[in-house]
């Protein structure tokens, strides 16, 4: 296979995926990058009972749930733990959110830019990330900003686009087809 991609082959190419899951890596970087405060199943057991006391119709985020269990256990120590951003020498720097975002909350994104001097531009709808939500706004102020360097105003809010609509199918970037992106 190598030696006919090397080679130029077409069929070889044809069979190369470019699908390769970013959940592959995820378990690995997360446990790597995060001291958590749960390190047994018994400790989880105690955080979810209060979680379901304090909010019984909130059920659990599955990613967040891989994440945490698929840590409990982890034979080496956060190599790089959650600690306060210090960027200095850095260009301006733009930072998209969802407003609602289920996997990334929106209050990590305030603190990061804040930490940062990012200037967060806000998407005011849902899902997560920001870019591929089919909003004529973010698309321009992130385009804009890749391309010429510009930043929008701080503070700036672009609003939701309802997912299924026409404006959402025919507007804005598509994203790439990597299984995970």
């Amino acid at each position: 296979m190598l030696k006919s991609l090397a080679d130029g082959t077409a069929a070889a190419a044809a069979k190369v995926r470019d699908d390769v899951g970013v959940n592959a890596v995820f378990q690995s970087v997360f446990c790597n990058d995060w001291r958590l405060p749960v390190h047994s199943f018994a400790e989880l057991e105690v955080y979810r009972r209060a979680a379901a006391a304090f909010a019984p119709d909130v059920k659990v985020n599955a990613l967040g749930w891989r994440a945490i269990t698929g840590c409990i256990g982890w034979p080496d120590p956060a190599r790089n733990p959650q600690h306060p951003l210090q960027v200095h020498g850095a260009p301006p720097l733009l930072m998209l959110s969802s407003r609602h975002d289920p996997a990334t909350p929106y209050a990590w994104s305030q603190a990061a830019a804040r930490q940062s001097g990012s200037t967060l531009l806000t998407y005011d709808g849902w899902g997560h990330g920001a870019y591929f939500k089919h909003s004529p706004c973010v698309t321009k102020a992130a385009d804009d900003y890749l391309i010429t360097g510009e930043l929008p105003a701080r503070g700036t809010h672009c609003p939701a686009v309802e997912p299924g609509t026409a404006q959402a199918r025919a507007a804005g970037p598509k994203p790439p087809s990597t299984i995970g992106f």
